[in-house]
């Protein structure tokens, strides 16, 4: 039976391709060759096997040991584990002798002088035997130990094949194939400072192997594919529109086409706790970098070579450093008050530059403070994206509804409902900002439905997209408002 050890692993998002290599001493001529090395979640049709020119191979098969194998390679360890325990038990028996005899309560015919010499002795007797007691103890761990190896052994299975040489030696032998319980996930920290123009974007793996052994000094490369997930071409069916018809409606004749709105409901402000202060340390400190990676752009997916030989043990996470960069941006700060009345810290960068990030959560720093977790999910179908970096509480923003108002426009046969809503930014910053404010302004597909636009306090207005946007700078502790104000006009029937 020939050992193999791990060489080199490519681990992908879920699964790994393995390789492993050993050493066999081959005649001249052709003979049988069994390999350790493949385990319970190895894919046993991905195993393949490489040797050099000298040497060829057939009559490849994946086997397991049968039950009388098994019995055999526990056999001489399970007997040397029942005479162990029984000597333990033995001892513990001589034991509970020893102490039983100190007891003189019924024990007439012994003479004090006998009495005091046994009681004399008993200590040292005793200890001596607590001392054979847990040596033996001991061994019998160290027994089971072994007895456990051997059976994890005996449950593996292993590759036999016939080799022949073209003449006398030692070859290597590698072996590659699949295995399921080995992968990695990608873990994206975002560092920023305000005084800086660059967001620093590192990314980090956490590879997981529960392969049932350890892994040391391996090659490993991190592939950012899935081959678990189907790679079959999809195919078009035909896509059928008609007309919905809706029925068993409130206040709607069956049959009728009918136009539904929503208007947001306007949100209350939202009480918000100053931020933590930090000390600053009295010694500088850098900080600590785990390993590195050489990133390489294949054709269907990244590959990032970790520098060195890794040990990977069975059952735990191992984080590595994979690649760091630096993206020009624009820091300012972004709130939504339709939809939330937080503002939040963003770093404005191009989609260009997001391209090589993978679809995942991101740990956000900011000066060296941990400010949260995001996720990244840039639409490339824009110029910019704006990474969030975390709530900024020193900005306070609230939402007010001035006015809601319905009427009836008589010689128009139709009904109009004036909306005002009041939007207020206040900073607590003790420097200046730049500030983004987003809302929006009902759009419709319907001609007999007419929005019109009456107040947006110099806001950027798209009529495609209904979206209002104000960019500007705000001062040290002062406030900023606006107003949103627009009139939606439809059929009265």
């Amino acid at each position: 039976m020939i050992e193999t050890c791990p060489l080199k692993v490519s681990v992908y998002r879920s699964g790994s391709m393995v390789t492993r290599r050993g050493t066999v001493k081959l005649e001249k001529g052709s003979q049988k060759v069994e390999l350790k090395g493949i385990t319970a979640s190895t894919d046993a049709s991905s195993v393949r096997l490489y040797l050099p020119p000298q040497v060829s191979c057939s009559n490849v098969q994946i086997e397991s040991f049968s039950k009388q194998q098994k019995e055999e390679m526990q056999k001489d360890l399970s007997r040397k584990l029942a005479t162990l325990k029984n000597k333990v038990s033995i001892k513990k028996k001589q034991l509970a002798l020893w102490e039983g005899n100190a007891d003189f309560t019924d024990k007439n015919n012994i003479s004090v002088t006998e009495m005091s010499d046994f009681i004399e002795k008993l200590p040292e007797r005793m200890e001596k035997i607590y001392e054979e007691i847990n040596e033996l103890e001991q061994q019998t761990k160290d027994i089971q130990e072994q007895l456990n190896e051997i059976i994890k052994q005996s449950n593996a299975r292993f590759v036999s094949c016939d080799l022949t040489a073209q003449q006398e030696g030692e070859w290597p032998v590698e072996m590659r194939y699949r295995d399921s319980r080995v992968s990695w996930t990608p873990c994206y920290e975002l560092h920023c400072e305000d005084d800086d123009s660059n967001l620093k974007v590192r990314l980090r793996a956490r590879i997981v192997q529960n392969t049932d052994e350890d892994w040391k000094q391996v090659a490993v490369t991190l592939l950012t594919g899935t081959p678990d997930v189907s790679g079959n071409i999809p195919e078009l069916s035909a896509y059928y529109v008609n007309f919905r018809t809706y029925r068993n409606m409130n206040s709607v004749t069956s049959g009728s086409r009918v136009m539904f709105a929503k208007m947001a409901e306007p949100m209350e402000e939202c009480a918000m706790e100053d931020t933590a202060s930090f000390e600053s340390l009295d010694v500088e400190m850098k900080e600590a970098v785990y390993g590195e990676a050489v990133a390489t752009k294949g054709d269907t997916m990244m590959e990032y070579e970790l520098q060195g030989l890794k040990d990977l043990a069975n059952g735990q996470e191992v984080i590595y450093d994979i690649q760091e960069q630096k993206i020009d941006c624009r820091y300012h700060i972004v709130t939504v008050p339709k939809l939330s009345l937080d503002a939040f810290m963003a770093a404005e960068v191009r989609t260009t530059d997001l391209e090589e990030l993978l679809r995942t959560n991101a740990d956000v720093y900011y000066k060296g403070a941990y400010m949260g977790e995001v996720y990244l999910n840039p639409d490339m179908t824009k110029d910019t994206y704006d990474l969030s970096l975390g709530r900024d509480e020193n900005i306070k923003v609230t939402r007010t509804v001035k006015k809601k108002f319905t009427s009836s426009v008589l010689l128009k046969g139709q009904k109009k409902t004036e909306y005002e809503f009041e939007i207020r930014v206040a900073s607590s910053k003790n420097h200046n900002c730049q500030l983004t404010v987003r809302d929006q302004v009902p759009v419709t597909t319907d001609k007999t439905i007419v929005i019109d636009t009456k107040e947006l306090s110099n806001g950027d207005f798209d009529k495609n997209s209904g979206k209002v946007t104000w960019n500007f700078e705000i001062e040290p502790s002062s406030v900023k408002t606006m107003t949103l104000a627009y009139d939606i006009s439809w059929p009265k029937d």
